[in-house]
């Protein structure tokens, strides 16, 4: 393989896995959720009928409250909201889905959209808590060696690069590398003691690789 190509590869991997200032942080994320994303049918929707669609929802943003049966469209609306670029009113939305009685996997799937959408807003103290919430709360449910605990790992070891990548202050750069590196290692060492990972262990392996040499390059 041509070196050019070689390093042209290389680049690709990087943006996918981990390179991932600001709003291209989420590349890096393993299986942050089923997107919910949604398709252009939107752009054909008329604008009265979406806005009788979601008048419901809208209304109940305001008053801070989701019943359950409203919980569907409000995932829409939020997506929607993603997809226009209205960052600030989509994490209104998740922060309350987040808050609405609801399944594990309900929960953990709203969370990990939150938590995704801080990191675009390069909010990453508050990304970075989220995601050890979720860790926190998928430890309780699932077992050690799952595919959840390590896209929890992942995820948070990837935060940590992004927030060291973003800081100017060189002793909090280099503590948030320290971090990805610890959360990223305990996603490996679970990884390579599974046989059903080996996806998984691709990507966290790439994700090390870029923070060491983030970390390098930054000294």
């Amino acid at each position: 393989m041509l070196a050019d190509d070689s390093h042209g590869r290389k680049g690709i991997v990087q943006l996918s896995f981990a390179i991932a200032i600001a709003a291209t942080c989420i590349f890096s994320f393993l299986a942050v959720s089923e997107k919910r994303a949604i398709s252009n049918h939107w752009q054909a929707i008329d604008a009265a009928t979406s806005e009788s669609r979601f008048a419901l929802v809208k209304a109940a943003v305001l008053k801070k409250h989701l019943d359950s049966e409203m919980l569907p469209t409000a995932r829409e609306l939020a997506s929607l909201y993603r997809q226009q670029g209205k960052q600030e009113e989509a994490a209104k939305i998740y922060r309350l889905l987040w808050l609405a009685p609801q399944d594990p996997e309900g929960f953990v799937g709203d969370a990990l959209e939150l938590a995704s959408l801080y990191s675009d807003m390069s909010a990453f103290p508050y990304a970075i808590e989220s995601y050890k919430k979720i860790l926190e709360f998928d430890r309780l449910r699932l077992k050690p060696d799952s595919p959840g605990i390590v896209r929890d790992l992942n995820n948070l070891g990837v935060c940590y690069r992004c927030y060291a990548v973003s800081s100017s202050e060189p002793g909090q750069r280099q503590l948030n590398f320290d971090l990805a590196s610890s959360q990223l290692s305990e996603a490996a060492r679970i990884c390579s003691a599974s046989q059903t990972l080996a996806d998984d262990q691709l990507i966290v392996s790439t994700n090390q690789n870029v923070v060491s040499q983030d970390r390098g390059q930054s000294k």
